[in-house]
């Protein structure tokens, strides 16, 4: 074997090394994503500091060293509990540290593309965030929401002029559909079915699915809501067309599944389009 031909293995390796990092990095940093993911879901609704504030106890107050706040670790050495006070911390913080972590292995099972896997998690991330406060407090915050929309305009930008008119008629259509029904809904039965934060999301949806998809969007959203409603009849809760139920988890769900569908399974995704 030449000189040559060696350099061009070592460089082959070198750039397969490079690759797998920047697939396998998402999983690496996605507890620590969630850690700050989850101080967003507790401080952001009650206008908490969010980058200023330090962590602490919220039993005894104590602040709390680096060591506590090991994402995942922390929490299983501790086994659960206060390392000051010793009273149980709940399962929170990994819940989401664990739901973050989740949603980056998926982006990299199903994409190939290590950019797209970084864009995947990032969607999956912020539709984490929401999803969550506003199945606590039935609120979409605007700083959360807007931000979205735009992150969703500028990844059209590599894919050219007809991939950025796409997601600019999709963010439009998205949040004009929603607030159509909305509106015709309340004339019809003088009552709010959607939020405001429900048409900023679905704009969401269509800047980063594109207007083809919202249809399916909106299908999967609702087949996602009606499970979650037949699920908690089963358990014994009473659901009745009075009771709220937060709809922005369901869109959020519609829209990573359908994002995934797009940039995972392309061939999936044309048959759907096309039907």
């Amino acid at each position: 074997m030449t000189r040559g031909s060696i350099g061009a293995i070592h460089h082959i390796e070198f750039l397969l090394g490079q690759t797998l990092v920047l697939t396998l990095f998402p999983v690496i940093v996605a507890p620590f994503i969630g850690s700050f993911l989850g101080l967003v879901i507790r401080r952001l609704p009650v206008g908490g500091a969010i980058v200023t504030g330090r962590s602490v106890c919220p039993h005894c107050g104590q602040t709390l060293a680096p060591r506590d706040l090991i994402p995942l670790v922390s929490w299983a050495l501790a086994r659960g509990k206060c390392r000051y006070c010793g009273v149980g911390l709940g399962s929170f913080y990994p819940a989401v540290e664990l739901a973050a972590t989740t949603i980056a292995v998926l982006a990299m099972i199903l994409i190939d593309d290590p950019v797209t896997v970084w864009l995947a998690c990032g969607l999956g991330w912020s539709l984490l965030c929401l999803s969550w406060i506003d199945a606590e407090t039935f609120l979409l915050p605007d700083v959360l929401t807007l931000p979205l929309v735009l992150a969703g305009l500028a990844a059209s930008i590599p894919g050219g002029r007809d991939a950025m008119l796409d997601a600019g008629i999709g963010a439009a259509v998205g949040f004009c559909a929603l607030w159509l029904v909305a509106r015709v809904y309340r004339g019809l039965t003088q009552e709010d079915g959607l939020g405001d934060g429900d048409f900023k999301l679905f704009a969401a949806a269509g800047a980063w699915t594109g207007w083809e998809f919202l249809p399916w969007v909106v299908f999967m959203a609702s087949v996602f809501g009606l499970i979650a409603a037949l699920a908690a009849r089963a358990v014994g809760r009473e659901v009745t067309r009075k009771t709220r139920i937060p709809f922005g988890p369901f869109i959020a769900a519609a829209i990573w599944v359908a994002y995934l569908l797009l940039h995972g399974d392309l061939l999936l995704s044309d048959a759907i389009i096309s039907s």
